[in-house]
């Protein structure tokens, strides 16, 4: 006598919106039961929620330096450029101008 392997049993095929609604009912029974509970770990979830958004304004605040920093550095490297041009430039247009 040969064991055979137990069948498996067959996939559903659910729809999406169907399996969304399944979920989302699994989610507010589990809120439920953490109101009829109490608190369960909420003042750490708050603490995290204070915690992203004092990083989100730090975040916020490096990408306002870093952009503040950006245009300090594309400005002197255009008034670097334009000095070093009128240095090279103008002992030519001053021999130009007295060989004319």
């Amino acid at each position: 006598m040969s064991e055979q392997a137990p069948p498996t049993p067959p996939v559903l095929q659910v729809p999406a919106s169907e399996f969304v609604l399944w979920r989302l009912s699994q989610v507010e029974s589990r809120v439920a039961r953490i109101d009829e509970q109490g608190s369960r770990g909420m003042s750490a979830l708050t603490l995290q929620v204070h915690q992203l958004a004092r990083d989100l304004q730090d975040h916020e605040v490096l990408h306002k330096d870093q952009a503040a920093a950006a245009v300090t550095t594309r400005r002197w490297m255009i008034g670097t450029t334009v000095t070093a041009m009128l240095a090279f430039i103008g002992p030519l247009y001053v021999i130009l101008l007295n060989k004319l």
